[in-house]
């Protein structure tokens, strides 16, 4: 009987270690940590954002170049929009957007993407802002 009792808890001892070892999937690490690649250059990054004002400035027109048109046309480059906003920076999480100034100013635009797990940052794009208080 003490030999059974030995042997269940001996079994018992076993399966514990084993149910509680972790069983890691590696893959996703292998591919975007270790061998991640070679990351995207400052120019190829450059060429793959716009910013633009889709509406020229009118006299009398609400619409105007308050609006602004960001685009990443890499979305495998996943990363943010910085904006100078109203004295201070605003962040976007998006590939493409149109953001509507509320102030009038001249504000900096740039991009920080991700690549091969190593930051990689446009240079900054300055857009003048004059319609936002014209009737």
């Amino acid at each position: 009987m003490k030999r059974i009792l030995f042997i269940h808890c001996i079994a018992m001892a076993v399966f514990c270690m084993a149910a509680c070892t972790a069983k890691e999937d590696t893959y996703l690490r292998e591919k975007y940590i270790e061998k991640a690649g070679t990351p995207v250059s400052k120019e190829v990054l450059q060429n793959a954002i716009t910013v633009s004002q889709p509406f020229p400035n009118k006299e009398g027109q609400v619409k105007g170049d308050q609006y602004v048109v960001i685009k990443n046309s890499r979305p495998d480059i996943g990363g943010v929009w910085h904006l100078g906003w109203g004295g201070g920076e605003k962040t976007v999480v998006t590939d493409n957007d149109t953001i509507v100034y509320e102030s009038n100013g001249t504000f900096q635009i740039y991009y920080t993407g991700l690549s091969a797990n190593t930051r990689v940052s446009t240079d900054p794009i300055s857009i003048t802002v004059t319609n936002v208080f014209d009737p």
